[in-house]
């Protein structure tokens, strides 16, 4: 019984790694990635007509 717990954690820190692994990648080249928001980013958000999909940004980030 222990063992399957710490197989299930061990499966969960898996998937989270490899979770934020890729998303580091898919976003290495966005400017905003990491960013906490700025007016610019929530402007275009409440303007885009897509409220999922991300904004790209026009500034870097500093």
């Amino acid at each position: 019984m222990q063992e399957i717990i710490v197989y299930i954690i061990l499966a969960i820190a898996v998937t989270y790694a490899v979770y934020k692994v890729y998303s580091s990648l898919a976003e290495r080249n966005s400017p905003c990635y990491g960013c906490q928001g700025c007016e610019l980013k929530k402007q275009m958000l409440k303007k885009s007509k897509n409220k999922r999909a991300k904004p790209k940004c026009f500034t870097k980030k500093q």
